[in-house]
């Protein structure tokens, strides 16, 4: 059975193309509805990126969302249930 997407789903998860196409993304979390920013408990990596976690208010998913950094592409993906 194909489970329905959730409104939290608004990008492919990932890398970003530029630093530009981050700061678009990170804006369009900011200004929606759909997420209430979430305390970070683990880090994707301990290396000084800046993360934020971001909770879906809908079905309760968890995102992070890391910064790019040269060579870095940054990352958007669903934190495992596990990690929070």
């Amino acid at each position: 059975m194909k489970h329905k997407k959730c409104i939290c789903d608004i990008r492919q998860k990932g890398g970003f193309k530029s630093y530009y196409d981050f700061e678009r993304h990170e804006n369009d979390i900011q200004e929606s509805q759909i997420f209430t920013q979430a305390e970070v408990k683990t880090l994707l990596e301990n290396v000084g990126f800046i993360e934020t976690w971001h909770k879906c208010n809908e079905c309760f998913k968890v995102w992070r969302l890391v910064e790019p950094d040269v060579p870095f592409k940054g990352y958007w993906s669903v934190v495992p249930e596990n990690d929070f």
